[in-house]
């Protein structure tokens, strides 16, 4: 029975093991239990349109037929890259693989890991708008920070750039990883008096007033008072990890939407990977319910996302070396088959999109199966909602989100390479090459031949020559057209990669044998290096850094401190990290950058003389950094020279010498000042006195004049006194104002008698 078992392992696909196990005709498989146990499988969501296990494996079997095409490309691709096929043939017959399109790779890797691993600063991050400007700033050095001290770049860029130049193709899955730890700390706990104690405590405020005595039974009969803490272990749970995860796939476990043409056109991902029970019971779905003590409220703790795991069978677990007619390559032979907690089997998760609510809105999901058992069904855990895969092409193809490497365009000319090279092996190999041939004549006798073979004096007979009679064997000459074939080969693969491997194929022969030339073929190699890593930094990478950034905004801790230098550490806040940002990931190869600091370089020596210090020392710190020393270009940023004691007493005794100097000038000014002020004041007084003299002189004058016009009226009334003319002046006043009298009242009467007039005229009027 149980040979029968394992021969129906190797010959059913795993549809037909299911539904063999279903109708109960497998023998060995105790059907009848694994029906009941599959009629127990609980739903996993309260959705209105819950996806089926069948619906969600219709997509994955309809996509295999394309991924199946994809497979024997990628497969020829590793083939070829060790070597080719194996030659078949005589053991006689050489049976060497040149290994061209590896030796294109290995000149490869590092022109791509270099831009990526040699900087500190992967990802920059620019604000949508002005305010934004702090937390982008915040977002850039988490994020490079997590880059250069949580995450084992050399690794993820090392497997990345070797899929991507070995296979055409990278497939990162972005994820998160949480740990905890749980561990003992000492803390202040209350210690509350006993009933005895809250006695005493009460006859002592009694006593001092603090407490009346009827009130003393209701404080004792109370809530405990607190009388001290006391140290008491307990037991906390701290985080260890919470950090982004990055998983570098292999290419032929992620199953893709057929019909996306890009990333952002795909409806679903299968990822198939091997996974045992330990690793799925780590995660298992547990909901713990409690009522707090504080607020009454019903609390319930929701861990873990695998359900279901009881109802796994053992059909689940059984590994075939084909399914659905996909054959894929087993790196080991090796299983746990003796233990089943360990033993390996095939778990499928499903990234995309499903219309739950029956709505026709589709909304991101995932579900993870085994065999034929729904083990997870949620939302897309992850805050940015997509796939968590990012795509990297190495040569795109148009309308494919895959790409091909290197090997596809240089597999003719390794296989051309292979054959001349085992031709020239085997004609070598062929010839007897070392034997010596002797002509049977030349030696007189056996002692002679013996002579010769041990090294001693030989005698040989008269007239033969040795040099004639003695010949060994050599390698013929191998006809230089072979050569120039391989040398042909080499240099056309080079032209096609852009990879120069010192084969003799890119040159500046191509361009002239000039400077000029040879810049021009490094210009040329250097602008396909920078087309790769502009794909792999967009595409894939900035891809990447998306995904973080959304992940940090919503699963990292409050605040986070972060280490930039040995002596600076930063506080990072989530609630300073949200937002919306543009990222770019900042790469370059090592010409471009030698060009540049080579070009700033020049601009310092040409202008060392005019320049400020400071000018100088940004552009010195930015040639280190692009000769990868950031720590020596922060170094010149901040290097302050230290003074030389000589030259600094020097400069004192100069500042000294100077204050004397200066001080003796000070002197001399204010005694000039002193001296001129003296002199002015003098001239001010002596001003002031012409003055006054003036002045006194103007007085003298006007009260002369005075005396003098008093005088003149004195006389004046002396004359008119005795001569009578102010006699006649006197009458002759008086006649004028008696005349302007009368004719007053001259008017007066006649404005009288006017009124009169008047009033008589209106009583006749009015008779």
């Amino acid at each position: 029975m149980a040979k029968e078992k394992q021969n129906l392992k190797g010959k059913l696909p795993e549809s037909a093991l299911v539904i063999a196990v279903a109708e109960g005709t497998l023998p060995g498989y105790e059907a009848q239990n694994n029906i009941e146990k599959k009629s127990k499988v609980k739903k996993l969501t309260n959705w209105k349109n819950e996806p089926t296990f069948d619906q969600l494996k219709y997509d994955y079997e309809m996509a295999l037929n394309d991924h199946q095409e994809y497979l024997l490309d990628l497969y020829r691709w590793r083939e070829n890259f060790d070597g080719g096929k194996e030659i078949e043939g005589p053991k006689t017959k050489s049976k060497s693989r040149p290994k061209l399109i590896q030796k294109q790779g290995e000149w490869r890797y590092p022109s791509l890991e270099e831009p990526f691993l040699s900087t500190d600063r992967l990802f920059m991050i620019k604000p949508r708008t002005f305010e934004d400007s702090f937390r982008a700033e915040q977002n850039e050095l988490y994020i490079n920070y997590q880059w250069s001290t949580k995450i084992r770049k050399n690794r993820v860029v090392t497997d990345i750039v070797r899929n991507l130049v070995n296979e055409g193709t990278a497939i990162v899955k972005t994820g998160w990883e949480v740990e905890e730890k749980d561990i003992e700390v000492l803390v202040d706990v209350p210690v509350y008096a006993t009933q005895e104690e809250m006695v005493l405590i009460a006859t002592q405020r009694v006593q001092i007033g603090e407490l009346l005595p009827e009130d003393a039974q209701a404080f004792i009969s109370g809530p405990p008072v607190q009388i001290g803490t006391k140290k008491t272990k307990q037991t906390k749970t701290i985080l260890t990890k919470n950090q982004p995860t990055y998983e570098v796939c292999d290419n032929e476990s992620i199953i893709i939407d057929p019909t996306a043409k890009t990333v952002d056109d795909l409806r679903f991902a299968v990822h198939e990977y091997e996974t045992d029970m330990s690793e799925l019971r780590k995660d298992e779905f547990s909901e713990d319910t409690y009522v707090d003590d504080v607020s009454g409220e019903r609390i319930t703790n929701i861990s873990g996302k695998y359900k279901n795991l009881d109802y796994i069978t053992s059909s689940d677990k059984v590994n075939y070396e084909t399914q659905n007619g996909n054959v894929y390559k087993q790196k080991t032979q090796f299983n746990f088959d003796a233990d089943d907690t360990r033993r390996k089997f095939k778990a499928y998760d499903y990234w995309g999109y499903w219309d739950i609510e029956g709505d026709g809105v589709l909304e991101p999901i995932v579900a993870t199966w085994v065999g034929s058992t729904f083990i997870r069904l949620q939302r897309n855990p992850f805050p940015h909602k997509k796939i968590p895969f990012s795509f990297g092409a190495y040569i795109p193809k148009v309308g494919q989100i895959r790409g091909y490497p290197d090997g596809e365009l240089l597999e003719e000319n390794q296989e051309q390479i292979g054959r001349i090279t085992r031709a020239v092996n085997d004609m070598i190999a062929t010839q007897a090459i070392g034997q010596t041939f002797i002509d049977d004549q030349f030696f007189p006798s056996r002692t002679e031949k013996d002579n010769y073979t041990e090294g001693r004096t030989v005698y040989y007979r008269h007239g033969m020559d040795p040099k004639q009679a003695i010949y060994h064997r050599k390698v013929d000459s191998i006809d230089t057209s072979t050569l120039q074939m391989i040398q042909m080969y080499n240099s056309e693969a080079e032209s096609l990669s852009g990879v120069k491997s010192f084969s003799a194929g890119i040159g500046s022969q191509a361009f002239g044998s000039v400077a000029q030339g040879i810049r021009s073929a490094m210009d040329a190699v250097s602008k396909r290096e920078i087309s790769v890593l502009r794909r792999i930094s967009e595409d894939l990478f900035a891809d990447i850094g998306r995904k973080t950034i959304a992940m940090n905004q919503a699963y990292i801790d409050e605040v986070e401190i972060i280490r930039v230098t040995n002596s600076e550490f930063i506080p990072i806040k989530r609630e300073d990290i949200t937002g919306e940002f543009d990222l770019i990931c900042d790469v370059s190869t090592a010409e471009k950058d030698n060009e540049t600091a080579q070009d700033l370089a020049m601009v310092l020596q040409t202008n060392a003389a005019t320049m400020s210090p400071e000018i100088s020392k940004m552009i010195w710190a930015k040639i280190l950094k692009l000769k990868k020393q950031p720590d020596l270009a922060q170094q010149i940023l901040n290097y302050q020279p230290q003074p030389d004691p000589v030259a600094e007493q020097l400069r004192a005794m100069q500042l000294e010498n100077a204050k004397m100097a200066n001080e003796k000038l000070k002197k001399e000014i204010e005694e000039i000042d002193s001296r001129i002020h003296e002199r002015v004041s003098r001239v001010l007084e002596n001003e002031q006195d012409v003055g006054t003299k003036m002045a006194n002189e103007k007085l003298l004058n006007a009260q002369a004049d005075k005396t003098q016009a008093e005088a003149d009226e004195l006389n004046r009334q002396f004359l008119d006194e005795t001569t009578g003319a102010k006699r006649a002046r006197e009458v002759e006043d008086k006649a004028i104002d008696a005349k302007i009298g009368y004719e007053t009242m001259k008017m007066k009467m006649e404005d009288s008698n006017n009124r009169i007039e008047q009033k008589m005229n209106a009583s006749s009027a009015s008779v």
